[in-house]
């Protein structure tokens, strides 16, 4: 009798080691194949957010403010002003007394901060001040009021264009380049006899550039 109340409980503990085995070995396979799942799920989002950035750090960086950096004007005319400020520029370019408005003469003038050499020769810096202002008997037309350039400049263009009511050469315009960095933009600016100012027109914009360079 007593051997064989041994032999049950001998039993009975075989068949709890082997029920706890089963259900351990359960157990794991449950979690290999858990993790395993999220691994693959989190290696597989993991690979997107990777190629994610990669995406973005080898796509051009967004220059969309970069004409933001600048304005022409406020308005869309430039009437002229008594003043203007063009303390500590330097004049960098000027078309002395050329035609403009039919009988009166007009003088263009191109300003930058930037110092110069013993030769005489300007010392640019990342970016400066531009200021180009057209001086008349009428006033002080500022067809580009004074704003900071950065790793770029302003330049100009006028001539007379032909009048039909006038048969002259009397409608004055002057391109307005402004090229940087980021960007490249040109403006007319027109003169209208009736309004004695110069109206604005936007007839190039180019954005989200890399700008290498140019000839002048």
């Amino acid at each position: 009798m007593k051997k064989h109340w041994v032999t049950s409980i001998s039993l009975f503990l075989a068949l709890a080691f082997l029920l706890a085995a089963c259900v351990s070995g359960s157990s794991g396979g449950s979690v290999s194949n858990g993790s395993g799942g999220d691994s693959g799920s989190s290696g597989s989002s993991g690979s997107n957010g990777s190629d994610s950035r990669t995406a973005d750090s080898t796509s051009p960086p967004s220059n969309t403010g970069w004409a933001d950096s600048f304005v022409f004007v406020d308005a869309e005319w430039i009437y002229p002003s008594d003043s203007v400020d063009a303390e500590g520029m330097n004049l960098y370019w000027q078309l002395d007394y050329f035609q403009f408005a039919a009988d009166e003469n007009a003088m263009l003038s191109l300003y930058v901060k930037a110092e110069k050499d013993d030769d005489g020769s300007f010392v640019f810096d990342d970016g400066q001040d531009w200021l180009l202002v057209m001086k008349t008997t009428l006033g002080n037309y500022e067809l580009f009021p004074r704003q900071y350039i950065q790793l770029g400049k302003v330049s100009a263009t006028v001539y007379n264009a032909w009048n039909e009511e006038s048969s002259q050469y009397d409608i004055t315009h002057v391109l307005v380049t402004v090229g940087q960095g980021a960007g490249y933009k040109i403006s007319d600016f027109i003169f209208d006899h009736e309004q004695r100012a110069f109206r604005v027109e936007l007839i190039y914009d180019a954005q989200d550039i890399n700008f290498m360079g140019r000839s002048d």
